[in-house]
């Protein structure tokens, strides 16, 4: 009888820490993407990476590769989210976006990386940065960045939940783009004007 009540316990303990959430926030997302336009000049949002990691640190991760969408997923390096937690903590999204300033050229041909924290009280932060970005208080970020682009990243079948996620979070860029950041201008188009050559007429 006592065998009995302490592997109930023991099973108790195993489903409570399994439906207990691992990390304190509700979700984080991460994308990287160019931005293109179409034949009518409308805006396209090329997505390269975009992940979604859940409670428990779970990344299921699209990579765009050669026109070609892979689906992964991994478990998140608990070091990196614990210390995106602690980066994060009293941090507003003032403190990480940057200046935006038409007036300087800018060289930078890289991708565009957003990223998105959700607390569980739903407050929101998401800002901006470059790949490679040398900046300290981008380092957690970029860091997350690159191992979810690793080796350790299992292949999985296309999940449609997962898919729906990134559209959404295309739509939430490209809004924050184009109210925060200086998104490209399309392309000119030179307009050819045909002339209809003259015929010479015989006399």
């Amino acid at each position: 009888m006592k065998a009995i009540k302490k592997l109930l316990l023991i099973l108790s303990i195993l489903i409570f820490s399994c439906s207990t959430d691992k990390y304190d926030f509700e979700k984080i997302e991460i994308m990287s993407y160019n931005y293109q336009y179409d034949y009518k000049s409308n805006i396209i949002l090329d997505r390269i990476l975009y992940s979604y990691i859940n409670r428990n640190g779970l990344s299921q991760t699209i990579i765009n590769s050669s026109g070609k969408e892979i689906y992964y997923e991994s478990n998140t390096n608990p070091e990196l989210l614990n210390k995106i937690i602690s980066e994060t903590k009293n941090k507003n999204e003032e403190y990480y976006n940057q200046k935006k300033d038409s007036l300087i050229p800018r060289l930078y041909g890289g991708p565009i990386i957003r990223f998105r924290l959700i607390k569980k009280n739903s407050d929101t932060l998401s800002f901006t940065f470059e790949d490679e970005n040398n900046m300290k208080k981008f380092s957690p970020f970029y860091n997350l960045y690159k191992s979810l682009i690793g080796t350790s990243l299992r292949i999985r079948n296309r999940d449609k939940l997962v898919a729906a996620k990134q559209k959404e979070f295309e739509k939430f860029a490209i809004y924050r783009d184009t109210t925060e950041l200086i998104v490209p201008l399309p392309p000119r188009i030179n307009q050819i004007k045909f002339i209809k050559p003259k015929i010479r007429q015989k006399h």
